[in-house]
């Protein structure tokens, strides 16, 4: 998932969990929405890759 067609959402999903983490650490509640959106990338990524056909 780091290399090929699914690494864009993991890699933004994962910067996205960085920031979430910064902004909460800081005591901001927008941290939360990076988290929700960290997730939904990172696991959008992670599915797509295990369902989809590998290249031939």
């Amino acid at each position: 998932m780091t290399s090929g067609t699914y690494s864009g959402p993991y890699w933004v999903g994962i910067m996205f969990g960085v920031a979430a983490l910064a902004l909460t650490w800081r005591g901001l509640p927008l941290g939360a929405v990076g988290g929700l959106i960290s997730i939904l990338l990172y696991e959008h990524a992670y599915v797509q890759a295990g369902q989809s056909v590998p290249p031939a």
